[in-house]
């Protein structure tokens, strides 16, 4: 009987500690409910080359920060633990939960022009940040003695799915992200401008007397020649003398995806085209009609095409069916159609596809991409998910691609895409078997 009772008692003492616990656990979610909360690791992290050498610590950005009156508040020790292994690339920084009472964290705020706008390229800029090259560029140095904090916003510009991507990012960088306008930060990155805010053209641009500033940084998407040499714009591909090429991705996502598909390809293999399609979308931008004849001449292959993203604000799903049905008539069995996607959606059917297709050649390289000196952001995508690619050769040029069997088929003008596409699908057929 004695042993029953003291059974009993013991039983109520846990009851009462795990109730204790869950309404510690209660509280820490209310007060961290703005702030990012780590996920469980989701895969090993991704090697990065060149990380491994120290930097100067008199060449930074800066470091400190003022008074913080963001919307969210950093994450404290203890409310969630990080895989140490996981952020174990950037080894010139402290680990992301170090502090001391005499130094300040490095602010930098990743500022959004609009709703999700350009968010494929933010990833790299965190991750440029992180890096502890050697031969970094000065602008994008930080305090090393000091783990930063990334805020995005404005806060309503950040989208629910881009937070979901976030969230899983957050696990692999080398300080918390966070969401909200920091009041006093130490780097700002402006994410979006063109050459027409440089010119002067755009009169409600608020920024250009900061050209040449310390801890402002400007990614400038087109050809700008005016300013090329300005210290703190950076363009996005090497045809430029400063640039930060986004290929970057969230390693646990890329790395699901490349298990995914390392054994063998999709049955029927999946190319992808990404972007606008719709003739009312800037169907210049992808040649399509080079597409179309490719699958027409081997309309006997077994393939999918998968259109991801990319319709015109006001069409609907069905004016983009029947667009696609009129455009590619008895092949459009063949046509998969997801337009419009959220981010994170965006990003899983790049991870599945199997090949990726800019559909970039001389028709519309030179003014639509300013031979190279605008972003084509399916090569940024394909390098940084290592997907294959059917790619027009100048196009290869500036990223320095070489043609490579089972990787890249390169051609030199839209007639000789057909035969590209074919030789490409006809390998991984053989895979695929």
């Amino acid at each position: 009987m004695k042993s029953i009772l003291v059974l009993l008692s013991l039983a109520g003492v846990l009851f009462a500690i795990q109730i204790l616990h869950l309404s510690h656990l209660s509280k820490v979610d209310a007060q961290s409910s703005d702030a990012l909360l780590f996920l469980a690791p989701l895969g090993a992290r991704e090697k990065v080359a060149k990380d491994d050498t120290s930097l100067d610590a008199n060449q930074v950005v800066g470091s400190g920060a003022g008074d913080i009156k963001e919307s969210s508040e950093p994450i404290q020790a203890g409310q969630q633990q990080v895989d140490t292994d996981l952020v174990h690339n950037y080894k010139c920084y402290p680990p992301r939960h170090w502090s001391s009472p005499n130094i300040t964290n490095t602010i930098v705020y990743i500022e959004l022009a609009w709703v999700n706008l350009h968010s494929e390229t933010f990833y790299s800029y965190v991750h440029y940040f992180c890096s502890c090259q050697s031969d970094k560029h000065p602008q994008w140095r930080l305090d090393t003695s000091s783990v930063p904090h990334f805020y995005f916003g404005p806060e309503d510009f950040v989208k629910d799915d881009l937070r979901r991507i976030l969230h899983e990012y957050n696990q692999t960088t080398c300080g918390p992200i966070l969401f909200g306008t920091p009041s006093d930060p130490k780097v700002t990155v402006h994410t979006t401008t063109y050459a027409s805010d440089w010119y002067g053209r755009n009169q409600k641009f608020p920024h250009s007397d900061k050209m040449n500033q310390p801890g402002h940084i400007f990614i400038c998407h087109n050809d700008a020649p005016m300013v090329e040499g300005v210290e703190n714009i950076f363009f996005l591909t090497p045809a430029h003398s400063r640039y930060v090429f986004p290929s970057y991705f969230p390693s646990t996502i890329v790395e699901r995806a490349q298990r995914s598909l390392e054994k063998k390809p999709n049955n029927p293999p999946v190319f992808l085209v990404m972007g606008s399609f719709h003739k009312r979308a800037g169907n210049q931008k992808r040649n399509v009609l080079s597409l179309k004849r490719a699958m027409a001449q081997h309309r006997d292959a077994n393939f999918t095409i998968h259109f991801l993203g990319g319709g015109a604000d006001d069409a609907t799903n069905e004016t983009l069916i029947d667009y696609i049905k009129e455009h590619f008539g008895v092949d459009y069995n063949k046509v998969r159609l997801t337009p419009n996607s959220e981010a994170d959606v965006f990003m899983e059917n790049v991870g599945a596809a199997d090949v990726i297709l800019p559909l970039v050649d001389e028709t519309n390289f030179g003014i639509e991409y300013q031979n190279g000196k605008r972003l084509t952001s399916a090569v940024s995508w394909a390098l940084g998910f290592n997907k294959r690619m059917v790619l027009y050769r100048p196009l290869a040029d500036i990223f320095g691609i070489q043609e490579k069997i089972g990787m890249y088929w390169l051609y030199d003008n839209a007639t000789q895409f057909s035969n590209a596409f074919a030789s490409c699908s006809e390998r991984l057929n053989k895979l695929a078997l």
